[in-house]
This record gives structure tokens, C-alpha cells and sequence, in this order.
């Protein structure tokens, strides 16, 4: 074989590199861009289906009921339980018949 052969070879594989690693490095900003983009849309896409799916949102809203009911029990029972304690102050007797389920 001829040795200039192999040298046009070798030149065109060096360019080749060259243009490569030219065109590798002023592109990789937008590419990685672009990636992070796609990436974080599709986690909050699949995010939202899987709470549709398992009715997260759902749950959510039924256990902030449930607590806001619960406060008001939690109130009530304050209530009663201050009432409570004023009597005792007074001497007043207590029929306190709700409380031990007699009749």
C-alpha cells in the first residue's frame, strides 16, 4: 500500500475529530438545557398521574376535614370540661350521668 494513502486517511480522521469536538462543545449547553427540561416536565407530569391513580389529592382534603372536625370536637370537649371545673369551684353538684353512661 502506499503511504500517502494512509495519511489522507489519517487527515480526514483528524478533522473529522476536530469538527467533533468543536461542535461538541458548543452544543452540549442547550442539549443538557433542554434535557432538564423534558426531564422535570415529565417527573411533574408522572407525579400528578400517580396522585390521580392512588386519589392522593383525595386523601388530602379528607384527612384536612377530618382534622378540622376533630378541632371541633377537640373545642367542645374543652367547653364541657371548663364548665365542669367552674361547678366543682361553685359546689354545685354535677350530674354527670353523659359522662358515666348510667341512667
Amino acid at each position: 500500500m502506499d503511504p500517502s494513502c494512509h495519511s489522507g486517511i489519517l487527515n480526514r480522521t483528524v478533522v473529522k475529530i476536530n469538527l467533533k469536538n468543536k461542535m461538541d462543545n458548543s452544543n452540549i449547553f442547550p442539549v443538557v438545557l433542554v434535557g432538564l427540561i423534558i426531564s422535570i416536565s415529565l417527573f411533574l407530569l408522572l407525579r400528578e398521574l400517580a396522585n390521580w391513580y392512588w386519589k392522593i389529592n383525595e386523601r388530602i382534603e379528607n384527612q384536612k376535614e377530618t382534622n378540622l372536625l376533630l378541632e371541633k370536637i377537640l373545642m367542645q370537649l374543652e367547653g364541657m370540661n371548663t364548665r365542669i371545673k367552674n361547678q366543682n369551684k361553685r359546689g354545685e353538684n354535677l350530674n354527670n350521668d353523659f359522662l358515666l353512661n348510667k341512667k
